[in-house]
């Protein structure tokens, strides 16, 4: 009799259990949902940056397009004359390096191959004795330096002067290279990032002409008053525009003017003898805003193409998040069926 009575407390009790289980579960998915909802708003908000980024540079490589085939016009012209008077690239003592980055991240590589061949070109006292970090450059750095750097003179006695146009360039080799850094360029373009401008390219070249006479002037070379180069020589580190998914880092050489002078075919042309000045001058100028169209040119391309994998693959996520909050949603639904049909059951038995 008693065990009679107990059976529909035992029924009673099993069902309470299993319905406190079933309301845990419920409870576990309804709060997995509002996790993946949270999750999706925020992948969903970073997908409209980057289509806003991806349309901004869009909108902006045209102009820069233009820009960069009109400094490559001005570029060549100056380039060929050099190479037909046959002026030399040698690397002298007193070498000036300008390596051009970008002020904003975002952009794929730019940076980081301007910096690692910057660090490269650059050897400090402690990178000339180790041999094994040496040994594993890429073949693309030695490349680079077989051909910005072709001298017989000892590396030792060489002083490289670093002028950086770019803050993620400086920030990347600022603890690697501090005793070499003279000055860091940025914002060159205007608040708008419209490109850069010849007007701003000739106050950068000025600029690094009264550093290096500063240093000049101060060091022990001048003693007699003969000496009168602003540098030796140098060579602009960019990064070279091929199409809208390739760049290579690239190198343009920076002629002194005793080196215009001493030119083997330079007497093949007419000339007045107080143009040397101004020539070097302006073909500095003139290379100078050919590798900063190069590389603006490098920078919208490679962020546009950089936005637009980043939008590919947040919509990618955006798409699994939502099938795991229908399934999630298919799963509770399914859950309070079978909590339903447990129960008619169960009322049914007893």
């Amino acid at each position: 009799m008693n065990s009679l009575l107990q059976i529909p407390n035992i029924i009673n009790y099993s069902f309470q259990y299993k319905s406190l289980i079933s309301n845990l579960s419920q409870k576990r998915s309804v709060t997995n949902i509002r996790e993946i909802q949270t999750r999706l708003k925020s992948i969903q908000n970073t997908k409209k940056i980057t289509d806003s980024m991806k349309l901004i540079a869009s909108n902006k490589i045209e102009n820069a397009e233009k820009s960069l085939n009109v400094a490559r016009k001005m570029g060549d012209s100056i380039n060929s004359f050099f190479k037909n008077i046959k002026t030399s690239k040698q690397i002298y003592d007193r070498n000036v390096i300008i390596a051009i980055g970008s002020d904003k991240g975002l952009c794929g590589g730019i940076n980081t191959s301007v910096s690692r061949a910057l660090k490269y070109l650059v050897k400090e006292e402690n990178g000339r004795k180790n041999s094994d970090e040496n040994s594993n450059k890429s073949k693309v750095l030695k490349k680079l330096k077989s051909s910005s750097i072709n001298n017989d003179n000892n590396e030792e006695s060489q002083q490289h002067h670093v002028f950086i146009i770019g803050e993620k360039v400086k920030s990347q080799v600022a603890k690697d290279i501090p005793s070499h850094i003279e000055m860091i360029y940025s914002g060159i373009g205007g608040k708008k990032q419209s490109g850069p401008s010849f007007y701003e390219v000739c106050l950068i070249c000025d600029d690094i002409n009264y550093v290096m006479q500063e240093n000049l002037l101060n060091s022990d070379i001048n003693e007699d008053n003969s000496y009168n180069e602003v540098f030796d020589s140098g060579f602009i580190l960019y990064n070279k525009y091929i199409n809208s998914v390739s760049y290579e880092i690239s190198t343009i050489p920076i002629y002194s003017r005793e080196a215009i002078i001493n030119s083997p075919n330079l007497l093949s042309y007419k000339y007045d003898e107080d143009i040397f000045d101004e020539l070097q001058e302006f073909s500095f100028a003139i290379n100078l805003y050919l590798a900063l169209c190069e590389g603006y040119m490098s920078e919208l391309s490679s962020k546009k193409y950089a936005m637009e994998n980043s939008s590919r693959n947040a919509k990618e996520i955006i798409n699994n998040l939502v099938k795991s909050i229908n399934y999630s949603r298919q799963t509770h639904i399914t859950n309070e069926l079978i909590d339903i049909s447990t129960f008619q059951v169960e009322m049914t038995k007893s």
